[in-house]
């Protein structure tokens, strides 16, 4: 952890770490909701597919019940909407410790949703290991990129991993800011104590008791 940051330095690092982590959030609702995850070229048909649905030439499509997906497809769903949620909840602890009150293993519980979300966001990739429209190898598919190649869905999830590592970073390596709400009550208690005492020879004061 970073010492000797003052309490204003810390404010400004949580509000970076909100803003970055929003975008992180951000980006994995896009990339879950992208239909073009990645672009396959076989040699009788092309097109764009992403996690929940595909691109059939003309527009979104959502898959049919009765499509089936193999082992990899399903990792690579389910993590995308666990990171989705991991972020949101981590995003919702932050903002309750910064502006409300500070929680017991507020630190644990948020940097291991963090961890959470950058991993999950990861699997996301194992859609490559698609037989559907790749050819089931997903080292293969990375290194050769055919006949799958990335897409704007593979894109926002890379930029959304990047996101939340430098959340994970911020966040392990500032220190707590007083929360907003306790940071208010604290200087208007201080401004209480420290008001000057009235001068017992105050004329006023010798007028009232008289």
């Amino acid at each position: 952890m970073l010492c000797g940051m003052g309490q204003s330095c810390a404010v400004f690092c949580r509000w970076i770490l909100l803003g970055i982590a929003l975008s992180g959030l951000v980006l994995s609702i896009m990339a879950v909701s992208s239909c073009h995850f990645v672009d396959y070229d076989h040699d009788d048909t092309s097109g764009s597919a992403g996690l929940f649905r595909y691109n059939d030439g003309d527009s979104c499509q959502e898959y049919s019940d009765d499509r089936t997906f193999n082992e990899g497809e399903n990792v690579a769903r389910v993590s995308a909407l666990i990171a989705t949620l991991a972020a949101a909840l981590s995003i919702l602890l932050i903002t309750v410790e910064f502006c409300c009150c500070r929680f017991c293993c507020s630190r644990l519980i948020v940097g291991c949703g963090l961890i959470t979300t950058e991993i999950c966001q990861g699997l996301t990739f194992l859609f490559y290991g698609s037989d559907t429209y790749c050819d089931g190898n997903i080292l293969d598919e990375i290194k050769n990129q055919e006949p799958c190649s990335p897409s704007h869905g593979s894109v926002y999830s890379i930029g959304a991993i990047i996101a939340y590592f430098l959340c994970g970073a911020i966040f392990f390596c500032t220190p707590k800011p007083t929360p907003q709400c306790s940071k208010n009550d604290i200087e208007a208690i201080d401004e209480e104590e420290y008001q000057p005492a009235t001068p017992i020879h105050d004329p006023k004061k010798w007028t009232t008791l008289t």
